[in-house]
């Protein structure tokens, strides 16, 4: 299995061009419900790829995924609380390894969710396309994502709609950079944290706060990846529209073959946290700010 790392709120718009690696084909319809509040661009964007695509002679449904309400902890956790963090952390460490440990929990695609969650009506219709068809297909709805995007937001997407994932990864980076690693309050939080660490027997590569936020994800995700490419090739390496995309592939492992690497990850998760406890309440909230803006820019919200 082959998973495109994006920014979370990044990953539902993205998964009509993640059928050719996994996904339930059935085939729900989306409720015609009024426009739900915050989403209205999603559904204008939409709304111009259907008729892009009917254009180029392809059929699309519009779709926009339901908005999940968060929990009132993960409120707490995306805010740097310490307790709401450090009972996630407990149990999932970074939120990496626990993918394969804890799949339905974390939406691993290659197991059939609980109930009958909502699902994309176009995955359906690429399935019936042949692998020539599903390229054109995927060609011109990267044509008409583009477009769609540029009319309402102004915002240029150069390349495929995975390119376009990696474009927002790198506008969140810059403003990140720009906004939170000059930050004098940040600066002193994070440079304690790193030296916290460092003490503890871990490698801090920089000590920047944008890089000590994502550290350990970043670092266990590494870890994962150079494992499941042991096994396989990610489509990145055969087909442009990846050019340039961060792919994680996913190893071939049972839960209970992943549990030691979860475990590992636990702890230096609780450690990163006992070091980072003054860091997380000023740099996450901030953090999430930027997230949001940028995910805007895209037509990813309101």
């Amino acid at each position: 299995m082959f998973i495109r790392f994006a920014p979370k709120a990044a990953v539902a718009a993205l998964s009509l061009a993640l059928l050719t690696a996994c996904g339930d084909a059935s085939a729900a319809q989306p409720a015609e419900t009024p426009t739900p509040k915050g989403q209205e661009r999603q559904y204008q964007i939409q709304a111009i790829i259907a008729d892009c695509m009917k254009q180029k002679g392809f059929r699309y449904v519009p779709y926009v995924p339901p908005r999940r309400q968060k929990s009132e902890e993960e409120l707490k956790r995306e805010s740097g609380d310490y307790a709401a963090m450090k009972e996630f952390r407990e149990k999932y460490g970074f939120g990496v390894w626990a993918s394969l440990v804890y799949p339905k929990e974390f939406g691993n695609p290659a197991v059939k969710p609980d109930g009958n969650p909502p699902v994309d009506p176009n995955w359906e219709i690429q399935s019936s396309l042949s692998e020539a068809q599903r390229k054109a297909y995927g060609e011109a709805y990267d044509a008409c994502n583009a477009k769609a995007v540029k009319e309402v937001t102004g915002t240029e997407v150069t390349g495929s709609v995975f390119q376009m994932g990696e474009q927002i990864n790198k506008r969140i980076a810059q403003l990140k950079a720009r906004e939170l690693d000059g930050d004098p309050q940040l600066v002193d939080l994070a440079a304690r944290m790193a030296s916290c660490l460092k003490g503890k027997g871990y490698q801090v590569q920089s000590a920047t706060p944008s890089a000590l936020g994502d550290r350990g994800e970043k670092q266990y995700r590494a870890e994962m990846n150079r494992i499941g490419r042991g096994q396989r090739n990610a489509p990145s390496d055969d087909d442009k529209r990846f050019e340039g995309v961060e792919i994680l592939v996913v190893p071939s492992m049972t839960a209970d073959e992943a549990r030691p690497y979860l475990a590992r990850e636990i702890k230096e998760a609780l450690d990163d946290l006992e070091c980072g406890k003054d860091f997380y309440p000023v740099y996450a909230p901030r953090s999430r700010d930027i997230d949001h803006r940028v995910y805007a820019e895209f037509g990813m919200g309101g």
